[in-house]
């Protein structure tokens, strides 16, 4: 359980020094090239080999494979 709001008490998203919430898809290829913290918190971010989006209790909720023979290094959500 994480202080206060969790992830919704932050306005931004960044992946680096200090953890305060992780996500580990062991299924998953490549390096993680891009993340958005979604407004209902939900995260979208692009693994090289596809794009996933999951929740704060780290249920994937969609997922997208790059077909083959290509990669995904960017994701980014349209509307709601």
């Amino acid at each position: 359980m994480l202080p206060g709001k969790a992830l919704a008490q932050h306005d931004f998203f960044y992946a680096g020094e200090q953890v305060a919430w992780s996500y580990v898809d062991s299924s998953s290829r490549g390096e993680i090239s891009d993340a958005t913290l979604l407004s209902n918190g939900n995260i979208l971010f692009a693994h090289q080999y596809g794009v996933t989006l999951i929740a704060p209790e780290k249920k994937v909720l969609w997922n997208y494979d790059a077909p083959a023979g290509t990669e995904i290094h960017t994701a980014q959500p349209i509307g709601r």
